[in-house]
């Protein structure tokens, strides 16, 4: 059986791209980065529920150090919850534990809109391309997949839909509360994806 290291937040893409993995037999090693961010407790939570529901378990790998690093400590407002080169460091820390389990493959569930691939440059099929530049200088093999790149958010939510993905276990806010907050970006996003899929969002939503 192919075995593969899943960078997993417990967001919808990485929960959708965890099924779609196990849909193919593949033998799933979950790792999740706790970075200080505001987030970190519920998406662990997230985490943790779902794959106990399938019987896995995750590593996890604690860094809160990383919150005195973002760019709002400086005092810029664009894109407070963007962490310049965090994708770098999660997909070297992911590398890590593939070549410790003996495995050469790496997924993340990136997934971006035009737009936001504007602002957002470690989400494109470029960074994904340079990354895997970077791990092969190495020569053990291993590379990183983003198979959902430039799928639309809506049309996730649909593969997730057949898969059988529980939804309501995901967690997308940015603020880390015990609903979503139903206004940051991440909750608009989430809000859109599942009405333009036409499917039931079971989001409890704050607002």
């Amino acid at each position: 059986m192919a075995r593969a290291v899943l960078l997993f937040s417990g967001g919808i893409d990485s929960a959708v791209l965890l099924y779609m993995l196990l849909s193919k037999g593949i033998r799933v090693y979950p790792l999740f980065v706790d970075y200080g961010h505001k987030a970190s407790k519920a998406e662990e939570k997230a985490v943790v529920t779902i794959l106990d529901m399938l019987k896995l378990s995750t590593k996890v790998i604690r860094l809160k150090e990383l919150r005195f690093l973002s760019p709002h400590v400086r005092g810029l407002k664009k894109n407070s919850f963007y962490y310049p080169y965090r994708n770098v460091l999660f997909i070297t820390l992911a590398a890590m534990y593939a070549y410790a389990l003996g495995s050469n493959s790496i997924f993340i569930g990136l997934s971006s809109t035009y737009l936001q691939r504007a602002s957002f440059p470690n989400a494109t099929e470029d960074f994904v391309s340079k990354m895997n530049e970077l791990l092969g200088m190495y020569g053990h093999g291993v590379k990183v997949y983003a198979p959902l790149i430039g799928v639309e958010k809506s049309v996730i939510v649909r593969i997730g839909n057949k898969l059988g993905v529980p939804f309501h276990l995901t967690y997308s806010c940015y603020y880390g509360g015990e609903v979503h907050c139903g206004k940051c970006p991440a909750c608009l996003n989430r809000k859109l994806a599942f009405r333009k899929a036409g499917i039931n969002d079971p989001t409890i939503y704050a607002k």
